[in-house]
């Protein structure tokens, strides 16, 4: 993802693309071959990272989990997968 998304805008990241983000295989997501248990461990810890965004006084707070960024919603990443 590239940017900030708007005010009151839907943030979805794969844990793919969290993971790449951050220079780690997919392979570690079990997508494909195996990765080593540091890989896996690190993609594990970079995909769970949740990141809960408020709003205050009607202005988007911001927060990052890795590389993604998401303002004025909640960012949490769910055990399909997927940041809401």
């Amino acid at each position: 993802m590239s940017g900030i998304a708007p005010v009151g805008a839907a943030v979805r990241v794969t844990l793919g693309e969290l993971a790449l983000s951050n220079g780690i295989s997919a392979t570690a997501l079990g997508v494909g071959e195996p990765a080593s248990a540091d890989n896996s461990t690190a993609a594990g810890i970079d995909a769970q990272a949740t990141a809960t965004v408020g709003t205050t006084c009607g202005r988007g707070a911001v927060a990052s989990s890795g590389r993604a960024t998401a303002v004025g919603v909640d960012a949490m990443t769910d055990p399909e997968g997927m940041a809401e």
